[in-house]
């Protein structure tokens, strides 16, 4: 899966440049990784990653291979 690809369609969809879907992404991202509740910190260790925080390729490649298990 080609994640330039998905988030090129994203910010042609949406108008915007490829960039700023990459920093809203991340925004959020940031805002979930930062978070107190251990409900949501449970989800973040469910997320393979090389390093602490994932990155914004791991986790789209993650929800990716999550929604293509459960079709």
């Amino acid at each position: 899966m080609d994640i330039n690809k998905i988030l090129e369609i994203i910010a042609l969809q949406n108008n915007v440049s490829i960039d700023q879907i990459r920093q809203e992404i991340q925004e959020a991202l940031d805002i979930g990784w930062n978070s107190n509740d251990e409900e949501v910190q449970a989800h973040w260790r469910r997320i393979p990653t090389k390093h602490g925080q994932p990155t914004l390729e791991e986790v789209l490649l993650y929800i990716i291979n999550t929604l293509s298990a459960t079709e």
